[in-house]
């Protein structure tokens, strides 16, 4: 079952965790639970007052979302003989481009017709060989195609699957509407080359490590699915507390795993009084600009998380619904449930796991 609490008080949000947490330890007192945390240092605070209320803090393990993902995954399909981390992270797309750019640079800058060469010539203007002294700005330049390409693998999926052939559609065919056509010539080619750079740099270096990852994420599903004895490797619960960037894409996930065990996402909701709270404790003697800047940001900010808001509630059904009314106390929380499906309630006959969320 997932079910997503929402609430605008930290504090209201963190005892509902408490309560939960308290359930579910006592249905499985030596059971190990995993946290799922933004950070680890977000993650300390919250074994640290979960000792300070309950006395004791213990079989909870802090674990990061996108790691914690593939290490499910290779829980029910088995243990990759490469790595334990999960496949494609921003570091690993990192150390691959690094690697191949540096080994194999004055290779490209030296033949006009390689298909990175336009890339790497862009980089370096004015040398034909990658020297020690050029290493800094190529690994900040990795770093800025890692971030590319994960937000690629998080927001434009259908890309990466449409890279995985060595003529990928045309960057004109992949956008549904006229935007490079709206653009200066001049630029909207820039764009297409660009594209074509990427496309092709990803299809040389990641095609591979892309599909095996599919692969495993489908057998992941098609396991579940399909037996029981998998099912019963799932955590029983798993809490997920206030992440701060959320893609669909994990949103999704956590749904789908919802239909085979007990997944909680403690959402952190924006305050429509957030930007008067944050004049208010603002000191009076600030400079206008830093107020200003201060003001920004926390719009910026308030305006993610309402987004996220949006994304978490697409597929809202109004079942099992708390909702705050306008004036009410802003400790009320609001849940919704997404009801469990029948092998799932197969699976847990007989055991006490089930936890209404109301009482």
């Amino acid at each position: 079952m997932y079910r997503l609490i929402e609430s605008t008080d930290y504090p209201a949000l963190l005892a509902r965790y408490l309560q939960d947490y308290d359930h579910y330890s006592r249905a499985d007192p030596l059971g190990d639970t995993p946290l799922i945390v933004p950070t680890l240092p977000v993650g300390n605070i919250l074994i640290q007052t979960l000792a300070s209320q309950r006395g004791i803090a213990a079989g909870i393990t802090l674990r990061l979302w996108h790691n914690y993902e593939w290490m499910l995954v290779e829980r029910i399909t088995g243990k990759s003989r490469s790595s334990s981390q999960a496949p494609l992270g921003n570091t690993a797309i990192r150390w691959e481009l690094f690697s191949y750019l540096y080994q194999h640079g004055n290779t490209i800058l030296a033949d006009p017709d390689h298909p990175q060469h336009a890339l790497l010539r862009g980089l370096y203007p004015d040398t034909d060989k990658i020297t020690h002294d050029h290493t800094r700005r190529l690994w900040v330049y990795s770093g800025q195609l890692a971030n590319l390409y994960s937000t690629y693998l998080n927001q434009r999926p259908e890309w990466l699957s449409a890279w995985q052939n060595a003529d990928p559609p045309p960057l004109d065919a992949l956008l549904k509407n006229d935007s490079l056509q709206q653009l200066p010539p001049q630029i909207a080619d820039h764009y297409r080359a660009l594209y074509q750079q990427q496309s092709r740099l990803w299809h040389d270096r990641f095609a591979a490590i892309h599909a095996e990852r599919e692969r495993r994420r489908e057998t992941f599903w098609q396991t579940l699915k399909t037996r029981e004895s998998a099912r019963r490797l799932l955590p029983p619960y798993i809490p997920v507390f206030a992440p701060t960037h959320l893609h669909a894409a994990e949103h999704d996930f956590m749904r789908r795993l919802g239909t085979y065990t007990y997944l909680t996402h403690y959402h952190l909701a924006a305050s429509d009084g957030g930007n008067n709270q944050h004049r208010e404790r603002q000191p009076q003697r600030k400079p206008h600009t830093v107020m200003q800047h201060a003001e920004s940001k926390n719009k910026r900010i308030t305006r993610q998380n309402r987004e996220q808001h949006a994304g978490l509630n697409k597929h809202d059904d109004r079942r099992d619904h708390q909702h705050p009314r306008a004036g009410a106390n802003k400790n009320i929380l609001k849940i919704k449930t997404e009801k469990r499906h029948g092998h799932m309630r197969n699976q847990r006959r007989g055991e006490k796991r089930h936890h209404n969320p109301e009482t």
